[in-house]
């Protein structure tokens, strides 16, 4: 099972260790008869802006994680620690809103960000992804600190302190 799902892989790394005139041969082989795989790497990222890709891939999924810690912990907080009018509601549709497939909201996020003029930004890749993915991480936490309140500060070797205080300094 394991060798099916990572023979794509495994070929993909011996390609691009060819160098191009085995590549395009009819002979198949999967270790290459001589080694170019720097050579071919030198060549992507001369040819191509690899450097920048990698770089907003970072930025993108850096921002995603920070905004996601940034809603959901309070709002984790708020849903399993508070008691308040409303509570078992807001959780609901908070799950409800889970069962919402990207795919439904794809089009209207889009006309939106064109209308916002955003469409070519990082905030059209970033912010779509904080929101439809902040909604699972609210839900798992919260469900995390209710059922065990205080193992996460424990976890952590926190000394007591308030509520809030605490889950700030986790």
């Amino acid at each position: 099972g394991a060798a099916f799902i990572l023979l794509p892989f495994l070929w993909m790394i011996s390609t691009a260790s060819k160098p191009q005139t085995e590549i395009f041969t009819t002979d198949l082989h999967f270790i290459p008869y001589s080694f170019a795989l720097w050579d071919n790497l030198a060549t992507a990222f001369g040819k191509a802006n690899l450097w920048r890709f990698l770089l907003n891939g970072v930025v993108v999924t850096v921002s995603i994680f920070a905004l996601q810690v940034l809603v959901a912990l309070p709002a984790a907080y708020a849903l399993a620690k508070l008691r308040f009018a409303g509570r078992e509601v807001l959780f609901a549709l908070v799950l409800f809103c889970i069962l919402i497939p990207p795919q439904a909201t794809a089009i209207p996020v889009f006309l939106l960000f064109h209308k916002l003029g955003i469409l070519d930004s990082y905030a059209a890749l970033v912010v779509p992804f904080t929101i439809s993915s902040r909604l699972p991480t609210t839900e798992s936490i919260a469900l995390l600190v209710d059922k065990n309140p205080n193992a996460l500060a424990a976890s952590f070797d926190i000394p007591a302190g308030t509520e809030a205080g605490d889950t700030t300094r986790v």
